[in-house]
C-alpha cells in the first residue's frame, strides 16, 4: 500500500532525530537518497498500460456470461467498464478492503444505486478513488445484498473473460 508522506507516515520520534545526527555525513547522505528515492517512486508509480494508481477494492477480475463486456476502456478521458450483464467477481485480493464482504461468484449488480450494465455505473466501478467508500448491491446465490467497502491505493486493472456458459475462470496468463 503507498501513502503520501504527509497523509499517513507517522512523524519519527525525538531519538531517531538524534541518532541521525550522531551519523557520518556520508552516512546522512545516503539514507536521505533512500528517503527520496521512496518517495519519488511512490509518487511516480504507475500501473501497466501507464494507468495512474487510483481508488482499488481488490477484485481480480470479472467475467461476464453470454454477454458483451469490456473493461478498463478509455472514455473522455475515463477509464470505464462496459456490462451488458451482472459480472461475476474472481481473484478477490485475501488482503485487499473486499476480502471479507465479497465471495469468489458474487455478482455485481450496481455501485452507489447505480447499475453497473449503465455508462455511469460502469464508468464509476473503474474510476474509484482511495478513502472514498462506495457501496456495492451484489447478487450471492439467489439473495441480493449491499455491502460498504473503502478503496486502497492501487491499479484498479481487472481482467476481464467472456464464456458462453457459466463456469469458474483464473486469471488469464498475458
Amino acid at each position: 500500500m503507498i501513502h503520501t508522506m504527509m497523509e499517513r507516515v507517522p512523524m519519527p520520534s525525538a531519538s531517531i532525530f538524534l541518532n541521525f545526527l550522531r551519523v557520518s555525513r556520508s552516512a546522512k547522505a545516503i539514507i536521505l537518497l533512500a528517503v527520496w528515492t521512496s518517495v519519488a517512486n511512490a509518487q511516480g508509480e504507475r500501473c501497466r498500460e501507464g494507468k495512474a494508481l487510483t481508488g482499488d477494492i481488490g477484485i481480480g477480475g470479472f467475467q461476464c456470461v453470454a454477454a458483451g463486456c469490456a473493461v478498463n476502456g478509455l472514455h473522455k478521458g475515463r477509464y470505464r467498464h462496459q456490462f451488458s450483464a451482472e459480472p461475476y467477481v474472481w481473484d478477490i485480493d485475501p488482503d485487499g478492503p473486499s476480502a471479507q464482504k465479497l465471495q469468489e461468484g458474487d455478482r455485481i449488480v450496481a455501485i452507489d444505486g447505480k447499475l453497473v450494465t449503465t455508462p455511469e455505473g460502469g464508468e464509476h466501478l473503474a474510476n474509484l478513488r482511495e478513502g472514498v467508500a462506495v457501496t456495492l448491491r451484489i447478487r450471492r446465490a439467489s439473495q441480493v445484498m449491499e455491502t460498504r467497502i473503502l478503496p486502497v491505493v492501487g491499479c484498479n486493472m481487472p481482467y476481464i473473460v467472456v464464456t458462453s456458459t457459466f463456469k469458474r475462470v483464473h486469471r488469464p496468463l498475458y
